[in-house]
């Protein structure tokens, strides 16, 4: 049977481009300050939670939309600021799941913030590809205005791509690319010289420095930066117009490729993490292409991350971009897209031209936007919308584990990254 949406492949490859971003960079030097060790079993627990709170969105929408009219209008106040058509039926089948299962769980109040949340998340992740591709071309000798202006004008033509099917393609050439940077970073790490001391250093470094637990959980929790898009993806392969069988086997696709994205990000992110600490030790630089011999290699893998970057960044974006036309619909014709999509990415450079530093935007959007949207609003969904005669015990214990990791680390998080 053919899939009503976007196909499992294509799926996979915007799936593991957004895991596979600009997190990994920072990952070796947030996996020092806590120890191996503790990082791969950290990492564990965060893949693992971030999956169950995608699962929990999913299921939270799934029930959602078996509901009728007037059930749906019961659930949230007579359906109060919902969308509807010339008939009055309610456009629930023309909302993300983010919008509905949010609407549906909190009103219209819940929506916005989460939605707000959402887009914080996204931006967060774009501002810091952009502070790269800026710096890259500044690197070029373009001065600071004009290499602002470049990116800016470089990553607006990129986001007038708007289904994810175009985007798969630019995808699946980044994943190559990354390939290639990686690479580098595998080669050099070997040939590297750590210089550290050994004794309780060493055994802190190899397994575990819990005062270093602040300064892992934003960028570690950022690595797995897809949560938003993985929604949006989920989306675009499980139409909601489509029901039966045909619903069934894309809901079982959409799972197959979380599962495939997770188990290979998770053992990249490991390897990555691994190699760097055992050959540079606490020596490893907060962007580990800055731990590279400054030579030809390190400038090529310099600027063909800045190339991955560029083609992630409309896919980081998509989420923001839909969810702007759909709520401005009113407002602004839909005609006028594209200028909407322009506006949106100059107010990204913007952000990003107020904090140049990769590191510090990766650990803040980590700690509180991921935290938030992966974590917390998950659980306080299914929580909210799910009886408690319809939850497992399991359920429950989730959902605290998730508002606990969620508030506890990304408090902590937050509180580190202004430190550092």
């Amino acid at each position: 049977m053919e899939a009503p949406g976007l196909s499992e492949r294509l799926a996979l490859a915007n799936m593991l481009k957004t895991m596979i971003g600009s997190g990994v960079l920072t990952l070796p030097w947030a996996c020092a300050q806590f120890g191996l060790v503790a990082s791969v079993v950290g990492l564990f627990g965060l893949a693992w939670l971030t999956m169950a709170g995608i699962a929990l969105v999913t299921r939270c929408a799934y029930g959602l939309r078996e509901l009728g009219d007037p059930e749906l209008d019961k659930l949230v106040g007579n359906g109060a600021g919902r969308r509807r058509d010339d008939g009055g039926k309610l456009l629930a089948e023309r909302e993300s799941t983010w919008e509905f299962v949010s609407f549906g769980a909190f009103g219209r109040r819940g929506k916005m913030a989460t939605l707000l949340l959402l887009g914080a998340a996204q931006v967060g992740v774009s501002a810091s590809y952009c502070d790269y591709v800026v710096a890259t071309l500044e690197a070029w000798g373009l001065g600071a205005a004009p290499a602002f202006v470049a990116a800016t004008s470089c990553l607006a033509l990129l986001s007038l791509l708007r289904s994810f099917r175009s985007i798969a393609w630019f995808s699946a050439a980044a994943l190559v690319v990354y390939a290639y940077v990686l690479g580098l970073v595998f080669f050099y790490s070997t040939a590297a010289d750590d210089d550290d001391d050994g004794g309780l250093g060493r055994f802190a470094l190899l397994f575990a420095r819990p005062a270093g637990l602040g300064a892992f959980f934003g960028p570690a929790l950022y690595c797995f930066e897809g949560i938003g898009t993985a929604i949006s993806i989920h989306d675009a392969m499980v139409p909601p117009g489509v029901g039966g069988a045909a619903a069934a086997d894309a809901r079982q696709a959409f799972s197959n490729v979380l599962t495939r994205t997770y188990v290979a990000t998770f053992a990249v992110y490991v390897a990555v993490a691994a190699c760097s600490i055992a050959s540079w030790g606490y020596q490893v630089q907060e962007v580990i292409l800055y731990s590279l011999p400054e030579n030809g290699l390190r400038a090529s893998a310099q600027d063909a991350l800045a190339v991955v970057l560029a083609f992630s960044f409309v896919l980081q974006m998509q989420p923001v971009h839909e969810i702007a036309e759909a709520n401005l619909a009113p407002l602004v014709p839909r005609k006028c897209w594209p200028l909407t999509r322009v506006l949106l990415v100059a107010l990204v450079s913007g952000l990003a031209r107020a904090v140049p530093d990769m590191r510090r935007m990766v650990a803040l959007t980590g700690a509180v936007s991921f935290a938030a949207i992966g974590f917390v609003l998950p659980a306080a969904f299914f929580l909210k919308l799910k009886r408690r005669e319809d939850r497992h015990k399991k359920d429950d214990l989730l959902c605290a584990g998730l508002l606990f990791v969620g508030t506890v680390g990304g408090t902590w998080g937050l509180v580190a990254a202004l430190r550092t």
